[in-house]
């Protein structure tokens, strides 16, 4: 019941974690969910090297974009890349998530949306 779920540890910038996430997934994936090291380069590394594995349709979901800076900035690219380029079945959205507890923890989820039905 349900669909598979698995979890990968490891240094997404490795050739040994992208072999084992197509090992596991193949050559698509539905959700790719980034939470890497919060710098700019990594951000988009990890956004350039595993976004081209989502399938037609799929969400992309980019972790902390409100309040580290190099990830805010990876952010801000990657949507206007995808406004600019004017790509077709591409949808942007930015959540923010505030901490009900108050402390001072960077949040905020940066989310695309691949839908073929609007290409």
């Amino acid at each position: 019941e349900g669909y598979p779920t698995q979890i990968l540890h490891g240094n997404s910038h490795t050739s040994g974690t992208w072999n084992a996430v197509k090992h596991w997934v193949g050559e698509s994936v539905d959700v790719l969910f980034i939470d890497g090291d919060h710098s700019a380069e990594g951000t988009l590394a990890d956004y350039n090297d595993y976004a081209p594995a989502l399938g037609s349709f799929g969400i992309i979901a980019i972790h902390n974009i409100n309040g580290e800076p190099g990830t805010k900035e990876a952010w801000r690219d990657i949507q206007n890349y995808h406004s600019a380029s004017m790509k077709q079945g591409w949808h942007t959205a930015r959540e923010s998530i505030e901490c009900p507890l108050n402390l001072d923890s960077k949040f905020g989820m940066g989310l695309l949306v691949r839908d073929p039905s609007d290409e």
